[in-house]
């Protein structure tokens, strides 16, 4: 297996949707999120597809989530 780093991510989120971006909405828009309102997760699943094409820095590619974890 190739060894992969990242330190960004998106997702893409069905239920529990609205409480989510409620519990942003009152995020600075600039600067790092407040440790506050971050929540830890643990994602289960694999890579399955190329999503956007190299930009000389990174590539983003698909991720099909099996399981989400929050604390």
């Amino acid at each position: 297996m190739t060894t992969i780093t990242s330190n960004f991510a998106i997702l893409d989120v069905k239920a529990g949707r609205h409480r989510l971006a409620r519990h942003f909405s009152n995020r600075p828009r600039l600067g790092e999120c407040p440790e506050k309102l971050r929540i830890p997760i643990v994602i289960h699943g694999y890579i399955d597809d190329i999503h956007g094409h190299d930009d000389g820095v990174s590539q983003e590619f698909q991720i099909t989530v099996s399981k989400l974890e929050t604390s």
